[in-house]
């Protein structure tokens, strides 16, 4: 073999080995980082006051996969009720809804604690606090929301498009096939089932019948007679309170001073991991540069 080219592979070779080298070595000094981390970590939390109000966030989408899923938030809510320096529960809410299940979960979850514990459950609306969230919210002794929060939507909704007709225009043909008659359940492909649609309805109702259960076992006599209470439309805050769906419109630290005098906050929240956090801030930046850049033409049109 030519020399130049036995010199050249052995430098390769030797590169290699280099890299490889230096690759133990970087997973080395990372997971001594870690460990560094997690040790100064341990040895540098702050001590729990003797007495407090534990805090637990309710943020996002409500689902079996999302940070407000009920696994999460029902062992938040375990730890903050369980330790001995708890006072109270403030649960704080910025979130849409989502699964019923998921938020029939947390519901019950908080009943259950409540009860067993005796200690008191105070809820926060944020920006929104609405459905699957509101729900939530409902098992609270109290419930405060900002003047501006979108407060209620107590229903239940599902939703599809229908393109069997659309198929036919462009020349296409639905090939599902079942085995039970009503298998391919609402199939968008084809029209309307009667007997169907008589089911999902069904369904639906008494989903609702149990978020209205929900509701009128946590509110109580609070509720103001209304047709549209449980129409599944939502009100701002102040509009909320007329209606009984929420004790007041108070900031959570006024409630802190005058409920709860001396007591400080601990957060029992379920940690997020690193990509709801990227998440999350991506949505925060997002939402900041939308707003901004609505103001900024708000004010060139004023001009």
């Amino acid at each position: 073999m030519d020399e130049k080219l036995l010199t050249i592979l052995s430098e390769i070779r030797a590169e290699l080995r280099r890299w490889r080298i230096s690759r133990y070595i970087f997973r080395g000094i990372i997971f001594a980082l870690l460990i560094f981390l997690i040790t100064f970590s341990a040895g540098n939390v702050d001590k729990k006051p003797e007495h407090f109000v534990a805090t637990v966030k309710i943020e996002g989408v409500i689902s079996s996969t999302s940070y407000a899923s009920a696994e999460k938030i029902n062992g938040a809510l375990e730890k903050a009720f369980k330790n001995h320096g708890t006072r109270a529960v403030f649960l704080l809410i910025n979130s849409p809804g989502g699964s019923p299940v998921q938020a029939g979960r947390i519901y019950r979850q908080i009943v259950r604690l409540k009860k067993d514990k005796k200690i008191p459950v105070y809820a926060f609306i944020d920006d929104i606090g609405a459905s699957g969230a509101y729900y939530i919210a409902a098992a609270a002794d109290k419930i405060y929301a900002d003047p501006s929060a979108i407060v209620g939507s107590i229903g239940v909704i599902t939703q599809g498009v229908g393109y069997g007709e659309l198929l036919n225009k462009i020349g296409l043909e639905d090939r599902t096939f079942t085995a039970g008659e009503h298998k391919s359940f609402l199939n968008p492909a084809r029209p309307i089932d009667d007997a169907e649609k008589a089911h999902l309805d069904s369904l639906l109702t008494e989903l609702h019948k149990q978020f209205i259960d929900a509701v009128k076992a946590g509110r109580g006599d609070k509720l103001k007679e209304n047709p549209d209470l449980f129409s599944g439309l939502f009100w701002t805050g102040t509009q909320a309170q007329k209606l009984g769906l929420i004790d007041g419109t108070d900031d959570r630290e006024v409630i802190l001073k005058k409920d709860f005098v001396g007591n400080k906050e601990v957060d029992f929240s379920a940690p997020k991991d690193f990509l709801e956090e990227l998440m999350h801030g991506a949505a925060t930046e997002s939402k900041a540069a939308i707003k901004e850049e609505m103001r900024t033409k708000f004010q060139f049109l004023s001009k």
